[in-house]
């Protein structure tokens, strides 16, 4: 069965970080490995995951640069810590 993201809440956040992510989705796997990758164009930055059931992960949003704010990235989970899934979703960092 494909692993799906389908919503994340909250969907935006400080750049400073640190606001705790939940992910819903179908078919995560429990693994030690579990990541969520914060990319735009500008930067990439990836946090490791905690395996709630198969449907919820969760995360802590991590630091992000940018030269302007706001700025949308896209999320997405990898559950082998490497191969990231082609769908994602968005997260807006805004500045304080």
């Amino acid at each position: 069965m494909p692993v799906l993201l389908s919503s994340m809440t909250p969907a935006s956040g400080p750049f400073s970080g640190e606001t705790h992510i939940t992910i819903v989705g179908e078919n995560f796997t429990d693994t030690s490995e579990i990541l969520i990758q914060f990319s735009n164009i500008q930067n990439t930055v990836s946090v490791p995951a905690v395996f709630v059931n198969r449907t919820i992960l969760t995360c802590i949003a991590p630091v992000f640069e940018s030269s302007s704010f706001p700025v949308s990235v896209n999320v997405t989970v990898a559950l082998n810590g490497q191969q990231f899934l082609t769908n994602s979703l968005a997260y807006t960092y805004y500045g304080t």
